[in-house]
């Protein structure tokens, strides 16, 4: 998953010769904390609420209070590397550049949209306990996953020796096949949870 794939494209921006005033507007009117400042299309800084906040009475212009040089991600970045990034920094948003210009914006919760998708928790799906096999890998309970031509949306494993224990987010349109599967390859199946998606 890229962060071109969930990026906000329609990017409120402003200009470096805007005022003070123009861009708290616009904060307020699009409920957003930070405004990248563009010229000719190039990213050239970027202004937050806080800098607008606490910009010094002489300051009248963007220009005067904005970052110079902003941290960014590359639309081609994946959108784990754009979330890496974004804790490391401890910022809530990055303007996402693709050849020097702007192409969007990605936040905080563009990202947890992401990683609900893929978790699949945001469609029907089943969770699957299993007890697997002796001295079987995990990869193998996931190609008998895939053989009943449903989809592995994640597979983990906890526990060691006699608690150990596989998890997995299965989506698939008949989920006694696949149990039937795993019981035939030595693993033994637990429990299986419905997940509906929210609001069906």
């Amino acid at each position: 998953m890229l962060v071109e794939q969930w990026m906000s494209k329609k990017t409120v921006t402003a200009r470096r010769s805007d005022s003070v005033g123009e861009a708290q507007r616009a904060l307020t009117r699009h409920a957003i904390r930070q405004l990248p400042v563009v010229e000719r299309g190039r990213l050239i800084g970027i202004v937050t609420d806080r800098d607008l906040r606490s910009a010094p009475p002489e300051a009248r212009k963007v220009q005067d209070v904005m970052s110079f040089e902003p941290r960014t991600v590359d639309a081609a970045e994946s959108i784990d590397s754009a979330a890496h990034l974004m804790r490391t920094w401890k910022v809530n948003a990055l303007p996402v550049v693709r050849k020097g210009k702007l192409a969007g914006v990605i936040t905080t919760s563009d990202l947890l949209d992401a990683f609900i998708a893929l978790s699949g928790a945001a469609e029907p799906s089943y969770r699957l306990v299993i007890v697997p096999a002796a001295r079987s890998r995990l990869r193998s309970i996931g190609q008998v996953i895939e053989g009943t031509h449903s989809e592995v949306r994640w597979l983990r494993e906890t526990g060691k020796g006699r608690s150990r224990q596989a998890h997995a987010r299965v989506v698939t349109n008949d989920v006694d096949s696949v149990v039937t599967a795993l019981e035939a390859a030595g693993h033994a199946v637990i429990a299986t949870v419905t997940s509906k998606a929210p609001g069906a």
